[in-house]
């Protein structure tokens, strides 16, 4: 399969980003201080934002399936205007993958930023987490399934104008990312249970193709390596989930030495609505998942307009001819018409068949003409034709009175 192919490659070469961020405030540099607990507080330099909001700290701590990602400042309230934003890396590439913002207008309003492809975002009211706003500070209350199960990821904060480029203080300083290991879900700890029980974790992830298109296939893959060696991991159940916009599908699984991944059939009627699809390794009772999502582009389909038809009605005892335009219509491109191809013609008046006299592309038209009988005045005529071309296939029915 080529998808397999282009999903692979996409891995080796290093092209596993979730995301890109909007534009302004983004940031490349490696990583800074790793955290080795489940709590930790990270402080930035004090009063690098003079008159502007000035982030002085941030705890993260994390619980079973909760993340609270505190931001501690040194002024009390937050502006109508004025954003604290904390953006998330949850592949490690230094890329961001979801940023929650937090405006001080009525009180606060939460709303998260997700970046499904390069140079595309994606902003939500329905926050995937809620707030709390007390004094000198927001904690972003998280849930790490709905952020995908990360065992690690790296973050900053920073603060800004609403709809302003300059950005007034950055937390950390500089083109640097703090890092925070989560809490194991399990419980963590030390001790026993083997190779079975080493850690794991996805090592990029990649969706081909990029937009998913429509009536075709498309693959969301990633490789689950063990944390410690960096060594595939090649035991444990791979699940697939997928959904299109609320509807839940079905995924194929493949697996070999260098990727997990789903695939998933996508309906010719879906273009338009969002795809999530989800890849679950789980190994000795440890889960880990990711998650792609992407807006379907329409398929290409096949277009029938007319009919032209001579006579204008048909008449009893005479031959009656029908001529249709055909259309290849794609996304993003002109129409093309559509020339060549198997053309099937049927017809019935008064509930009888019609005979057909001709069928077939004539003067870049698809035709269609029948013979009627003299005993079919004042019945009801209805015409069909099915036109099968370029691997689709489109039909058209029209109806007359004979005369």
């Amino acid at each position: 399969m080529r998808v397999v192919h282009r999903l692979a490659s996409a891995l080796l070469v290093g092209s596993l980003a979730v995301v890109v961020g909007v534009p302004h405030e983004q940031k490349d540099a490696v990583a800074a201080t790793t955290s080795l607990a489940a709590d930790q507080t990270f402080t930035d330099t004090s009063n690098d934002s003079v008159g502007r909001i000035d982030i002085r700290t941030v705890r993260v701590t994390s619980s079973g399936d909760n993340l609270d990602i505190r931001v501690n400042l040194a002024q009390k309230t937050i502006g109508a205007t004025e954003h604290l934003a904390v953006t998330l890396d949850l592949d490690l590439d230094h890329r961001r993958d979801l940023s929650f913002y937090f405006r001080g207008d009525g009180g606060g309003t939460l709303r998260h930023v997700r970046y499904p492809s390069p140079a595309t975002f994606e902003v939500t009211p329905a926050s995937m987490g809620t707030f709390s706003n007390n004094d000198f500070g927001i904690t972003f209350n998280l849930q790490l399934s709905g952020i995908g199960n990360p065992t690690r990821f790296d973050f900053y904060a920073f603060t800004k104008e609403f709809d302003e480029p300059t950005v007034w203080d950055w937390a950390p300083d500089g083109d640097a990312w703090w890092s925070f290991v989560v809490q194991d879900p399990g419980g963590g700890g030390g001790g026993g249970g083997g190779g079975n029980t080493q850690d794991f974790v996805a090592r990029g992830s990649v969706m081909t193709p990029n937009p998913p298109r429509a009536g075709d296939s498309v693959g969301v893959g990633t490789r689950f390596v063990y944390r410690e060696s960096g060594q595939t991991v090649t035991t444990g159940r791979l699940g697939c989930t997928g959904t299109i916009g609320s509807r839940s599908i079905r995924g194929r699984v493949v697996r070999d030495d260098r990727l997990h991944a789903c695939f998933f059939a996508l309906p010719r009627t879906s273009g338009g609505q969002m795809f999530t699809g989800r890849v679950t390794l789980t190994v000795a009772g440890r889960e880990r998942s990711v998650q792609r999502r992407g807006r379907i582009v329409a398929a290409s389909a096949l277009t029938i307009e007319g009919p032209n038809t001579k006579p204008p009605s048909p008449v009893a005892g005479q031959q009656y001819s029908a001529a249709f335009k055909v259309e290849l219509v794609q996304p993003g491109r002109p129409a093309r018409r559509v020339t060549s191809g198997e053309i099937d013609c049927r017809a019935t008046a008064g509930g009888k068949t019609v005979r057909v006299d001709f069928k077939g592309f004539f003067s870049s038209s698809a035709v269609c003409a029948w013979r009627l009988p003299a005993s079919a005045r004042g019945a009801v005529f209805q015409g069909t034709i099915t036109v099968r071309a370029r691997g689709m296939t489109t039909t058209k029915t029209f109806s007359r009175r004979v005369r």
